[in-house]
């Protein structure tokens, strides 16, 4: 699903499943799971930071690396989130035949008299 670039790709490349299943809006729902891990991630640093910094709690750098990073992480994740996103779009709306694309093969003809492919 994802590329090397770690973007996601039109379609499945087995059977041909279009990952954008409706308007060109769908991945909002991609943006908020990315909001929300990110969210989690913010929670989880800042928690681990006070609770394992004693009693001298590292505000400024709370307040600047922190943000940050969840920037950049975010950024990161943005990719997964949109699987994420797909994943339980379609545990909600089960896929249908019709969202699945089967290319026809293209059948070449040859002109008997000179052999080339028309």
């Amino acid at each position: 699903m994802l590329n090397r670039r770690a973007g996601v790709r039109d379609r499945c490349l087995a059977c041909g499943f279009r990952y954008e299943r409706s308007d060109d809006n769908y991945f909002m729902g991609a943006m908020f799971f990315n909001f929300m891990i990110g969210a989690t991630l913010f929670m989880v640093a800042l928690f681990s930071i006070i609770a394992f910094s004693g009693p001298d709690i590292p505000w400024d750098m709370l307040g600047y690396v922190i943000p940050i990073l969840l920037g950049v992480c975010m950024v990161i994740l943005y990719p997964f989130s949109k699987v994420v996103w797909l994943g339980v779009d379609v545990m909600m709306r089960p896929v249908t035949a019709d969202e699945l694309y089967v290319p026809t093969p293209v059948v070449a003809r040859v002109d008997e008299t000179s052999g080339q492919v028309i």
